[in-house]
């Protein structure tokens, strides 16, 4: 469940929705059998999830509190309890594109949203990842998902390349937490193995696609 942009860079949401046809606000039927269907779904926040934070959302780049790390907190978490997810997996970024200028910061933040997590009984992750540069080579919201879309289309060797490396290493590193934290295998780095198999397999792009034809754009 993805937010828009606050501050000068687009949120995902912004980026989805750059996607011809597809639907952020399918109602939560749809996007419930969407992730029993598929395994996954990407939507915006609807005015039945978090009521109260939404309107917070909206005031915060216009009250100069977008880096507010309580809002921060506050915010990123409430949709996902209020989603009722048993795990979560969080990347904060730090330096110079995050809201977290510096180490000190972007620990507070986590060390907040960890502390969120488990009291509220959700067993939470969160991996410090740099933003002191782009992972990409695109700006702006289009194109930004058109080279998404390519490094899922990579093998081995593009993988492999400098031109990917920064990208590949912030994937590669949450999702393996993510196989982990669901139960699909302990060991961090067996874990990226398997993750390289699915992109260089194509199946990781395969249900991409399958996920933009389940919310509206049909004709890909």
């Amino acid at each position: 469940m993805s937010g828009r942009g606050l501050g000068y860079t687009g949120g995902t949401a912004d980026k989805l929705e750059s996607i011809e046809g597809y639907d952020l606000f399918i109602d939560e039927e749809k996007a419930i059998q969407e992730v029993r269907d598929i395994g996954c779904c990407l939507i915006s926040q609807s005015d039945k999830v978090a009521t109260a934070d939404k309107k917070i959302y909206a005031l915060r780049d216009v009250t100069a509190t977008v880096s507010s790390t309580p809002l921060i907190a506050s915010s990123i978490m409430s949709k996902k309890i209020a989603s009722g997810v048993d795990k979560i997996v969080l990347d904060v970024t730090v330096g110079s594109g995050a809201f977290m200028q510096n180490i000190t910061q972007a620990k507070n933040l986590a060390k907040a949203m960890v502390k969120i997590g488990k009291r509220a009984g959700i067993e939470t992750r969160a991996i410090i990842t740099s933003m002191e540069q782009p992972l990409g080579k695109s700006v702006g919201n289009v194109v930004e998902v058109k080279e998404a879309m390519s490094f899922l289309l990579s093998d081995e060797n593009s993988l492999n390349s400098y031109e990917s490396r920064e990208l590949k290493e912030v994937v590669f590193e949450i999702a393996a937490h993510m196989l982990k934290m669901a139960g699909k295998g302990d060991d961090i780095e067996k874990n990226k193995k398997e993750i390289l198999k699915a992109i260089t397999s194509r199946k990781a792009y395969n249900k991409f696609i399958e996920m933009i034809k389940a919310q509206g754009r049909k004709n890909l």
